[in-house]
């Protein structure tokens, strides 16, 4: 598994080709919108976290190697194009599903689920 400042070097040298921000942290390194902005992804190694809203309390907590395998993405824990690819789908991937399982329950309170 390559270390965080070898993703982050990798990072910084290709940042046209990312829509988030990458910032490292104390073990990890945080996906946020823009510099300075909260927040929404936090990755350690194999495991990242989500954070799906600063007004929704929860965390999901996930496993990057399994996630890019159930989804069929292309991994490889010693390429950091890999890796940062890997885990913006995979976030992507479990906000698509956060999305759609809130539209589908305001459907059930509105009276068309």
């Amino acid at each position: 598994m390559l270390t965080n400042e070898k993703l982050l070097e990798y990072y910084n040298s290709h940042k046209a080709d990312y829509p988030v921000v990458f910032t490292q942290t104390d073990n990890g390194i945080i996906m946020t919108k823009s510099e300075g902005e909260n927040a929404f992804a936090y990755l350690d190694g194999k495991s990242y976290e989500v954070y799906p809203s600063d007004e929704m309390p929860f965390v999901f907590v996930n496993n990057l190697e399994q996630d890019a395998e159930r989804y069929h993405l292309e991994y490889d824990e010693n390429d950091a194009r890999l890796i940062l690819d890997t885990f913006v789908d995979c976030v992507y991937l479990q906000l698509n599903t956060i999305k759609h399982d809130a539209e589908y329950l305001m459907d059930v309170i509105e009276g068309r689920g």
